[in-house]
Formats: C-alpha cells, sequence, structure tokens
C-alpha cells in the first residue's frame, strides 16, 4: 500500500470508489483519486480492515451485510452510512454501486462509488430542529395567548356593564386593563416571531461595519427614562474611542435591550445596572451587570434554553415570556460569539457577550 489509508482520510474528504470481486467476496481495489500537476491518478488501496475501521462500529455490520449482498443481479444499491467520526472530517458517507464486469465463473465485479454527504444531513439536522422549534413556538403561541384573550373578554363585558351602569371611571379603569393586557399579547406575539424568523434556514445575517459604542450609547440613553421610574441608576462605561465590528446591528440591538431589560426587570429600587463595552484584541465584550435578586444555582445551566423553567416574573410583576435569553444567545451564536453569566442569589447578575471583531 502506497500511502496510510487513515492519512489519505483524514487529508481529504471522502470521495473514492472500491472494486469488490464477487467470486472472491473481497476488495480488490480502493482507489483515491487526486489530481497533482493537472492530471488525475490513483493510487490503490486494498486494505480492507482500513476501509472497515473508517465506518462506525454501529455501520459495520451493514456494511458487512451490503458487500456480501453484492451479485450480479443486486449490483445496483444505494445505502447511507455513518463515519467513524472521531478520527476523520466526515460523518456520513453515502455508497452508489453498480456492475462493471460479468463473467460466469466468479459472477462479475462490482463498483461502489463512495462520497461525502455531510452536509446533506446536516442540513436535514437543521430542518428538523427549525421544525421542531418552530412547532413549540406555536404551541406556546397558542398556550399564552389563551390568558390575554380570555382577560380581554371578561373586561369588556365588566366594561360594558359599568357604561350602562354609568360607572364612568371604573369603565375608564378596566379599558385601560385591556390596554395592557393587549400590550404583553403583542409583546409576546413579536418575541415569538422573532423566534420564527431567527429559526429559518434560509435566514442570513445582514452583516456591516458598525460602531457599537454608539449603538450601547444609544440604548443606554433609551432605557434610561424606565430605569429613573424604577429609581434604579443605569450607567454606561464606554472606551473613548469607537470599536467597530463587522455585525447584524438590528440583532445587536435585540442583544443589548433584551439584557437591560433583564436587568431592569430583576433589580430592586435604589439598585444599579450599569452596560460595560471592553475591546480584547481580536474580540469585545459587552456586559450587562445589576444589582438584583440574583439567579438561584440550579437554574443557570437551562437558563439560555428556550421555553426555560427558570422563567419567573419580574419583581415587580412583570411577565415573561422564557424567551428573551434564548433570542440573545442564537442572535450571539450566530454571530460566532459567546454568552455566559455569573451569579449569585441576592447580589445580582453579570451576563457578558463575546464578539469576535473580525
Amino acid at each position: 500500500m502506497t500511502d496510510s489509508l487513515n492519512k489519505q482520510f483524514a487529508d481529504n474528504v471522502p470521495e473514492f470508489f472500491f472494486i469488490w470481486d464477487i467470486g472472491l467476496q473481497q476488495i480488490t481495489h480502493l482507489a483515491k483519486i487526486y489530481c497533482e500537476n493537472g492530471t488525475f491518478k490513483l493510487k490503490e488501496l486494498t486494505d480492507y480492515n482500513q476501509i472497515m475501521n473508517f465506518v462506525h462500529s454501529q455501520d459495520q455490520n451493514k456494511f458487512e451485510a451490503i458487500l456480501r449482498s453484492f451479485s450480479s443481479e443486486n449490483a445496483l444499491q444505494d445505502h447511507d452510512l455513518r463515519v467513524n467520526y472521531k478520527k476523520y472530517k466526515a460523518k456520513w458517507l453515502n455508497l452508489r454501486s453498480f456492475l462493471i464486469e460479468e463473467k460466469q465463473e466468479n459472477g462479475g465485479q462490482i463498483v461502489a462509488h463512495i462520497s461525502d454527504v455531510t452536509k446533506h444531513y446536516e442540513q436535514l439536522e437543521a430542518l428538523r430542529k427549525a421544525s421542531e422549534w418552530n412547532v413549540e413556538i406555536i404551541q406556546m403561541l397558542i398556550h399564552d395567548l389563551r390568558n390575554p384573550l380570555s382577560s380581554i373578554r371578561m373586561l369588556s363585558t365588566l366594561t360594558q356593564k359599568r357604561i350602562e351602569e354609568g360607572s364612568t371611571l371604573v369603565a375608564l379603569h378596566f379599558l385601560t386593563l385591556i390596554d395592557t393586557v393587549e400590550e404583553d399579547a403583542a409583546q409576546l406575539i413579536e418575541t415569538l416571531l422573532r423566534l420564527l424568523e431567527l429559526s429559518d434556514t434560509k435566514f442570513t445575517l445582514a452583516r456591516k461595519l458598525m460602531n457599537v459604542s454608539e449603538l450601547v450609547q444609544r440604548r443606554a440613553k433609551y432605557f434610561a427614562a424606565e430605569a429613573d421610574s424604577y429609581t434604579i441608576s443605569l450607567t454606561a462605561e464606554l472606551p473613548d474611542e469607537a470599536i467597530k465590528i463587522a455585525a447584524d446591528r438590528r440583532l445587536l440591538k435585540q442583544v443589548i435591550d433584551n439584557l437591560l431589560l433583564n436587568a431592569l426587570k430583576f433589580t430592586p429600587a435604589k439598585g444599579h445596572v450599569t452596560v460595560r463595552l471592553l475591546y480584547q484584541t481580536s474580540y469585545i465584550t459587552l456586559s450587562v451587570q445589576d444589582s438584583g435578586i440574583g439567579i438561584p444555582k440550579d437554574k443557570l445551566p437551562e437558563l439560555f434554553e428556550k421555553f426555560t423553567k427558570a422563567r419567573r416574573l419580574g419583581i415587580r410583576g412583570e411577565k415573561t415570556s422564557g424567551l428573551g435569553l434564548s433570542i440573545v444567545k442564537k442572535i450571539t451564536d450566530m454571530h460566532q460569539g459567546k454568552i455566559y453569566v455569573t451569579s449569585q442569589e441576592h447580589q445580582g447578575s453579570t451576563f457578558t457577550v463575546e464578539l469576535p471583531v473580525n
């Protein structure tokens, strides 16, 4: 054997063929096609154990059965097999075979062409996950909208009765409650639509060079009024120089907004929230620190999961869908970034997002 089969597989994506002799019941040639100086050549490899080792252990019996099933009448076959992915780059391969020689004395020879179909399986898996996610989102939308719709129906009935009775002030109060409930429902719908958008396999980031410092400053000023209404000190610690990265501005705004909203939701009066932006050579860090109620230790592992059980009402009774942090993580992942949290009950939390500069 000219070169190690392991090296051949490891260096290149699998795209090769082997010849199976029906009479001898063995592989006679395993040829790797490669290009050298513009000319295609073959390197013949016949180590049966090496190719068997290439196949995932749970599919080796299947591969053996495929080989033994080859005959002149059963030459055309099409199979997918898992790869021993701990050693090789590919994860799935496709095997297609056909008869190239038919002799009475030995039954002929089968050529089996093998190609890497890992990308195909990854796309199918992405579609499967997106489909499951969409079903969960729709189920949650149906479930969580029942309460506000019931409340609106009840309040509408009460409002009508109070108007008939001449209790105008009470009726106006009920109308205000209807407006609040409608706003909560609209916010839930908007959140779920954003999740559906991000889970769409055709969705792509609108990356453009942007000034992150300017965006953080804008969002901090936007939430300043809400912080003041809660008697919370909201400050932004930003570097003097502008920090620019290639990112989707709309989605990055969503990350900042969700983290600031989360911090304000769980920080009591006279507390403080600080948003910081730092440049770290190859990446930037965006952190939001609060002096709020903190997060129970047992809830931290599932904090960024969609529909997390870690969700809870804000300290002023604010409702939550449990989706905000999962959206933040989704957007961070799409930017090849990282997110993590440090928290201690009754002492506050710090959420930190790392985003690559390039």
